[in-house]
Order: C-alpha cells, then structure tokens, then sequence
C-alpha cells in the first residue's frame, strides 16, 4: 500500500531529523584522509582477487579502471 502524501511528508522530515543526527557526530581526529582510506580499499580489494582462483570475464577491465 503507497503511503499517503502526508505521510510521505512526514517519513522526508524523521529522515532529515536522523541524518542531521548523524552528520553531528564528528570524525576521529587520528584518521587518515578519505583518499588514503579509499586507496587502501581499492588496492585491497585488488591483491584478494588477484589471489582468488575464480575469475571471470573482463575482470582485467574492471581492475585497470580501478587502478
């Protein structure tokens, strides 16, 4: 059943309420930029398919454009 606009409304202003709650909470001081953070990720996520036997086709695309 599609909610009412009403409550539409009313469900828009609870999650703006919660993400301004969440946009409150400051990040750690000793964390390293979004970027490195990132970077590490990526080139983790590399090295584990690298090491996995299962591949599948044009995962060498996907790999070069991440990098």
């Amino acid at each position: 059943m599609k909610p009412t606009d009403s409550e539409q409304y009313a469900y828009g202003l609870e999650a703006g309420r919660i993400l301004k709650l969440i946009l409150s909470i400051p990040a750690l001081e000793n964390q390293p930029d979004w970027e490195s953070r990132f970077n590490a990720k990526m080139s983790q996520k590399i090295r584990m398919h690298n090491e996995c036997p299962i591949k599948f086709d044009g995962a060498e695309n996907v790999i070069n454009y991440i990098e």
